[in-house]
């Protein structure tokens, strides 16, 4: 073995073995090609293609030639305490200082910090860290009686499990941030989740797979999973239905409970008691003024559009996806008009009453409503009244008189489509004038 055993005199000598040592280092090692740099570094090693560079870099020794070989140290203290390794394991490579204290399984991770799994006391199989790649400080601190342990996980940042006594198996997740799932309890499950920012998904406590996190102190709620959660604060509630999730909700301090909904919109939230599937919010404090249980609904409306911003939002559209009907114009429950004409209407389009600006439209026209009266401008600024003021009238122009094109020839009525008198008298209202057109 070759061994440096003056520091004064220049030179390593190497043996067939192809073991190079420092000083007090690789002592009782037996692998091969194998290199140990600093105080007890590696000693007691049995496994091959093996460096460790530091202060006591692994001296607990790693003996399962089997799965470890190929492993990398760096770090005084690092993998002090690791002497074996999981079933079917991959080479570690460990950069740090105590990266990996009291690690027992470590399945293919790279390693990259300082004490990032102190005290972690995972089990073997697939389930104990495999494939994993973790950066950071700290990231497991007093993880001890892990029931499951991670698998297939990225993990960036520091604090990421503090003081965590037990979870489920967060398999092949990715948190990002500090601090992100501070204060999980039992039987936490993250599988397949992305966590990203400081203290995202804290204090979740139940399965929540397959979420996407990113903000600070976005969460989860423990009935389910499937959700995209962006924003500061912005969170999935807990409901009444163990199925929730699959809830997008995007916006700092925008909420939703319930499974299906879309929530966009700071502060905006998929209804005022937090029940509701299937429903489409979008808007700064939309969803503010809706009932207690909502189902299907689209409501854009926001809180920026009233002077000078507040919490009470205006509305845009509103509108039902079960039945297609569908309210234009700034609809409030509080107002009474986000009615549909009953409980029977499909596919109507309601217009609430507007009114007529100041000057004529340009490069097209709009329609209003006026008094519950459908209105037509167009670009010239004339106006046409498009439903009748009363039923069966033929038509109307409540806003203005009709033409006049009389002139100076005798009228005559010599015949008619049968004999006798007109059999109806069409009103038109003319201005408020009726006028009616004789008709057989």
């Amino acid at each position: 073995m070759g061994q440096i055993t003056n520091p004064i005199v220049l030179g390593i000598s190497v043996l067939p073995t192809d073991r190079q040592s420092g000083p007090l280092a690789g002592g009782g090692a037996t692998g091969n090609d194998a290199i140990f740099l600093g105080q007890l570094a590696g000693q007691n090693s049995t496994i091959s293609n093996f460096i460790a560079i530091g202060h006591h870099a692994a001296d607990g020794g790693i003996t399962d030639a089997a799965n470890l070989n190929g492993t990398t140290v760096l770090g005084a203290n690092s993998l002090g305490a690791l002497t074996t390794g999981a079933a079917n394991a991959l080479p570690l490579t460990v950069i740090g200082s105590a990266v990996a204290n009291s690690l027992v399984n470590g399945d293919s991770s790279v390693l990259i910090g300082s004490k990032i799994l102190s005290l972690y006391a995972g089990t073997g199989g697939t389930a104990a860290l495999a494939n994993s790649v973790i950066i950071g400080n700290n990231l497991m601190p007093t993880a001890t009686g892990i029931a499951a342990a991670v698998s297939n996980v990225i993990m960036i940042g520091n604090n990421i499990f503090p003081n965590v006594t037990g979870f489920g198996a967060p398999a092949a997740s990715i948190f990002i941030g500090n601090n992100i799932l501070q204060g999980i309890g039992n039987n936490v499950g993250t599988t397949n989740s992305i966590y990203i920012g400081q203290t995202s998904g804290s204090g979740i406590t139940g399965a929540t797979a397959g979420n996407i996190c990113i903000g600070v102190t976005t969460t989860p709620n423990a009935q389910g999973g499937g959700n995209i959660i962006i924003g500061t604060a912005a969170q999935q509630l807990v409901g009444t239905n163990t199925t929730d999730g699959f809830n997008i909700i995007i916006g700092n301090g925008a909420t939703s409970t319930g499974a299906f909904n879309v929530v966009l919109g700071a502060g905006a939230k998929s209804s005022a008691n937090l029940v509701g599937v299937g429903n489409v919010i979008i808007g700064s404090n939309a969803g503010l003024t809706l009932a207690a249980t909502t189902t299907n609904l689209l409501v854009i409306e926001s809180a920026t559009a009233t002077s000078g911003g507040g919490s009470t939002p205006s509305g845009m559209l509103y509108g039902s996806f079960l039945t297609g009907n569908l309210i234009i114009g700034n609809s409030t429950v509080a107002g009474n008009n986000r009615d549909f004409g009953g409980t029977t209407s499909t596919n109507i389009l309601k217009l609430l009453n507007g009114t007529v600006g100041n000057a004529n439209p340009v490069g097209g026209g709009y329609f209003y409503v006026s008094g519950g009266i459908l209105f037509w401008i167009d670009s010239s600024g004339t106006q046409s009244q498009l439903s009748e003021s009363v039923q069966g009238q033929l038509a109307s122009s409540a806003l203005n008189a009709f033409s006049n094109n009389a002139a100076a020839a005798a009228g005559t009525l010599l015949n008619a489509p049968v004999a006798g008198n007109p059999t109806k008298w069409i009103p038109i209202n003319d201005n408020g004038t009726i006028r009616n057109i004789p008709a057989w």
